[in-house]
């Protein structure tokens, strides 16, 4: 990547076409995350931004299979898979820029979802440290629970 740059930003483009087809979002998350970083560092912020959005796209996705009404994720909101994507993309993204993360936020249609992102946005931007998060899904058909440390 930092031989050459260019040929990175090609693999981040392939690389974000082909994950917009996943069948698992969530477990393409790191991917989505890691590929706004090296956006990022190469100094593609058009590159990274698009990454974000579509990340946030697939965070969407996850949030209508947590709501589905006919088979809904109980566990607490705070916990969901989507709330947990769209926290580590908004993070990555507050990096190179709040505003951006913070505009992109308040597009999201849940306001219990948005307002617990724009208080961890807030907190973060006050230097308050992310503590280790969980997520989980208590559905009819799966019930699981992960824990994470957030990255710095």
């Amino acid at each position: 990547m930092k031989k050459n740059p260019s040929v990175a930003k090609d693999a981040l483009e392939e690389m974000q076409e082909s994950l917009k087809h996943t069948a698992d979002p969530y477990r393409a998350m790191d991917k989505w995350v890691e590929g706004i970083a090296i956006a990022k560092e190469i100094g593609e912020v058009d590159l990274a931004l698009k990454l974000f959005r579509s990340g946030m796209e697939q965070a969407d996705k996850l949030r209508r299979e947590d709501a589905d009404p006919s088979d809904p994720n109980t566990a607490f909101k705070a916990w969901w898979p989507s709330v947990s994507a769209y926290w580590r993309l908004v993070l990555a993204a507050s990096k190179f820029s709040a505003t951006t993360a913070l505009e992109q936020v308040r597009e999201i249609k849940d306001s219990e979802i948005l307002l617990l992102l724009e208080v961890r946005l807030a907190s973060r931007s006050l230097g308050a440290r992310a503590d280790q998060s969980t997520t989980m899904v208590h559905k009819k058909v799966a019930v699981w629970n992960e824990s994470r440390v957030p990255e710095e």
